[in-house]
């Protein structure tokens, strides 16, 4: 993460962190304005538009950063991890759909070889397979409590279950011989992801500003009252539009985990060629090989590493008479 701070203001951050925050600051300028209380702000500004803009970039660019910094927190918490993490509660839904998915392809699979098996039940079974090979893990224990989350799962175990590969601890290891091209593909990719994240994590931050006006005004007022159409409204908006965004992350990361299992596909062997370890002579063989690199970096096994290349040997020169 800090490695990226130099590049606090490429177009990926533009994009997915200076923009957003960007958006946030005017629409909480225009809220502000219209319930009165921007005077309040106003006087703490110097009039001088060019430094007043100059100084809205700048708060722009910090908040920007911050988010840059809790990027990983932020996806952690939309994926659903953490003991007290209140998006928990939608696990056992989230499980319950992917065993019935599962109970379902396994019907489909049983009925695929049959005669009377419809074009209907084909494109059905095409369907189920794409989905959970995009939005889900391979194992009902590693599913996650929202789509998001078993978004990411899903190309997360991808390469282990195509050749053994641990996705993430392998990943820092396939970036070393990943070109840059390439690299910045990915990246691109993410930053969709970033954006709609990013998006969902101002509109809170505006519906929290909302809630403390409200009450703010209740309390210099109490005669002014707090009102259906204060709470619930904006509160219905606000989970509508969250999940809007949500879903739209969601989909963005299909196309993110895409170019991510694309590069184990290409890259793997050249990571083989970078650990001085022989290309394997069959898939098995490869699986087998994964597996137990895997092991070694996961668990500090070094005993049981791949073998590495023995020397070629050199052809033999003649003697001289």
């Amino acid at each position: 993460m800090f490695s990226e701070l130099p590049k606090l203001f490429d177009r990926n951050f533009a994009i997915a962190y200076f923009l957003p925050v960007s958006l946030f600051l005017t629409a909480s300028t225009w809220f502000l304005k219209s319930v009165g209380y921007w005077s309040q702000i106003e006087t703490s500004l110097t009039g001088n538009t060019l430094f007043d803009a100059t100084l809205a970039v700048f708060i722009a660019w910090i908040v920007g950063i911050l988010l840059l910094v809790l990027n990983r927190e932020i996806y952690r918490f939309l994926e659903g991890y953490g003991d007290y993490n209140p998006l928990r509660i939608f696990e056992n839904r989230m499980r319950q759909e992917f065993k019935k998915k599962v109970d379902r392809l396994e019907w489909l699979n049983e009925e695929y070889s049959k005669a009377n098996f419809s074009d209907e039940l084909r494109n059905e079974r095409a369907k189920l397979l794409q989905e959970l090979a995009e939005s889900y893990p391979d194992k009902e224990g590693l599913v996650l409590p929202t789509a998001f989350g078993n978004t990411l799962r899903a190309f997360e175990v991808y390469p282990r279950v195509m050749y053994g590969l641990e996705g993430i601890d392998g990943w820092s290891r396939i970036l070393t011989v990943v070109p840059k091209e390439y690299r910045e593909l990915i990246d691109d990719a993410k930053t969709q992801v970033d954006w709609w994240v990013n998006l969902g994590v101002m509109s809170f931050a505006l519906l929290v500003e909302f809630w403390v006006v409200v009450f703010s005004k209740w309390r210099l007022n109490p005669e002014w009252y707090i009102t259906t159409l204060n709470i619930l409204i904006p509160l219905a908006i606000f989970a509508l539009l969250n999940w809007f965004l949500l879903w739209r992350a969601t989909n963005a990361a299909i196309g993110w985990g895409d170019y991510i299992k694309s590069a184990f596909d290409i890259y793997r062997f050249a990571l083989l060629e970078s650990l001085g370890i022989d290309v394997p002579k069959s898939r098995a063989d490869e699986k087998v090989l994964w597996t137990k690199y895997s092991q070694a970096i996961l668990f500090r096994l070094p005993y049981i590493l791949p073998e590495l290349k023995k020397p070629a040997k050199k052809p033999a020169t003649k003697k001289s008479k």
